[in-house]
C-alpha cells in the first residue's frame, strides 16, 4: 500500500522482511550456508564486524545484534574452509562441532517425530523396530575401544543403562568418553540414511504398508552393499546387523514367547490347582 506513494527505497516503504531483518536482536538461523551464493554472503560481513547491513535497495544501512547461527555437515566446510577467497568469513566464523546422536533411545524419537509427520503415521510398526534401526546407527558411530571389547555393551552404557549385573566388564560413562576422545560420534550412518531405509521398510510389501525387524535387517544388509563403503567397514556394518542385532533380537522374541506362553497359561494352572486342592480335601 505504501507504494503507491513512496518509492522502494522509502523507509516507510521498504520491506523488511529479511533473515537479517528479522533476527535484528534474535537468532538468525542460516540453512546449508556453505551451499549459498557469495552474494547472499556478503551482507554477513558488515553485519558481523561492524554491526549493520545494506539493504536489498538503495536505503541507508540497518543495525544488527544479533547472532548467525549457521549449520552444515563437514564436508561442506572442508570445502568452502580450503577456499582462500572465504578468508574474511573463516575469520568471523567460531566452529562448533556437533556430533550425531550417541543414546538409541533419543534416536528412535527422531524417526517417530519423522513419521508421525507423514502420511505413514497410522501404519502399523512391530515392536522393536525403530530401537533396532536406532542401534544400528549408533554402533556405526562409536568408536572401538579397548576397555571393553563388547561394542553394544558400551552403547547400553551410553543410553544410561545399569550394567552390573548383567555385564561385570562394563565400565563407567566418563571412563568410555575419556578412552573415545572428542571426535565420537562425527562419523557414522546419518539418520538420513536412516529413514531412507525405514521407508523402504515400509515399503517392502506393497500390499502390506507395515514396519517390522525381519525387513529391516534385509534390507540394511542390503543397503549397505550399495552404499559401496570400503570392505572393511561394509564388514562391520553388515555384522552389527547379522551379528549382532539379530542375535538380541532372537533373545528378545524368545522372552516375549515365553511371557505370553506362561500368562495364556494362567487360567489352566489356576484351575489345575483348585481341582488339586478339591481332591485333597476329599
Amino acid at each position: 500500500r505504501k507504494l503507491e506513494k513512496y518509492p522502494q527505497n522509502h523507509p516507510d516503504a521498504y520491506s523488511y522482511s529479511g533473515g537479517l531483518c528479522r533476527a535484528s536482536r534474535g537468532i538468525l538461523d542460516f540453512v546449508e550456508m556453505f551451499k549459498a551464493p557469495l552474494k547472499m554472503l556478503n551482507p554477513l560481513l558488515t553485519a558481523t564486524q561492524e554491526k549493520n547491513f545494506n539493504g536489498t535497495e538503495a536505503i541507508g544501512a540497518m543495525p544488527f545484534d544479533g547472532i548467525i547461527l549457521a549449520h552444515s555437515n563437514e564436508s561442506e566446510w572442508d570445502q568452502f574452509k580450503s577456499n582462500k577467497t572465504n578468508e574474511a568469513f573463516l575469520d568471523r566464523i567460531n566452529l562448533v562441532q556437533v556430533p550425531y546422536c550417541l543414546r538409541y533411545s533419543e534416536e528412535v524419537k527422531i524417526y517417530q517425530k519423522l513419521i508421525n509427520g507423514s502420511k505413514l503415521s497410522n501404519a502399523p510398526v512391530a515392536p522393536g523396530t525403530f530401537e533396532m534401526l536406532a542401534k544400528f546407527t549408533v554402533l556405526s558411530r562409536l568408536h572401538e575401544t579397548k576397555l571393553n571389547p563388547n561394542l553394544y555393551t558400551k552403547m547400553e552404557v551410553y543410553n544410561g543403562e545399569n550394567l552390573k549385573n548383567t555385564d561385570a566388564k562394563a565400565k563407567s560413562l566418563l571412563e568410555y568418553k575419556s578412552d573415545a576422545g572428542i571426535t565420537e560420534g562425527m562419523e557414522g550412518v546419518s539418520t538420513r540414511f536412516a529413514y531412507k531405509i525405514l521407508s523402504k521398510v515400509y515399503n517392502a510389501n506393497p500390499e502390506d504398508i507395515s514396519a517390522n525387524p525381519i525387513d529391516l535387517m534385509n534390507i540394511l544388509v542390503t543397503e549397505i552393499e550399495k552404499e559401496r563403503y570400503p570392505k572393511e567397514k561394509e564388514d562391520k556394518l553388515k555384522d552389527f546387523v547379522t551379528g549382532t542385532l539379530r542375535q538380541k533380537y532372537f533373545e528378545f522374541l524368545e522372552k516375549q514367547l515365553r511371557t505370553a506362553i506362561l500368562s495364556s497359561s494362567d487360567d489352566y494352572c489356576q484351575n489345575l490347582y483348585e481341582r488339586y486342592i478339591l481332591m485333597a480335601n476329599d
